[in-house]
């Protein structure tokens, strides 16, 4: 049951990483839409971070699996 429990937080993070990766795309889209050109590279950053972030929390929930065998 603990196991479960870890799965289950992995996979709770992974939802609130979506409504990240939304916000972050929004962001950018809203950025692109202004043409301020100097507010593009923050946007972008954003953007990687966070798609980096949810990619990193989805490879330790997978080596946590394979780690339960």
């Amino acid at each position: 049951e603990d196991q479960l429990d870890v799965l289950y937080e992995f996979d709770t993070r992974m939802l609130d990483q979506v409504e990240e990766i939304s916000a972050a795309l929004d962001s950018l889209q809203a950025v692109l839409d202004s043409g301020e050109s100097d507010k593009l590279a923050p946007a972008v950053r954003r953007y990687v971070k966070t798609v980096t972030d949810v990619s990193a929390t989805f490879d330790k929930r997978r080596d946590t699996m394979i780690d339960m065998g």
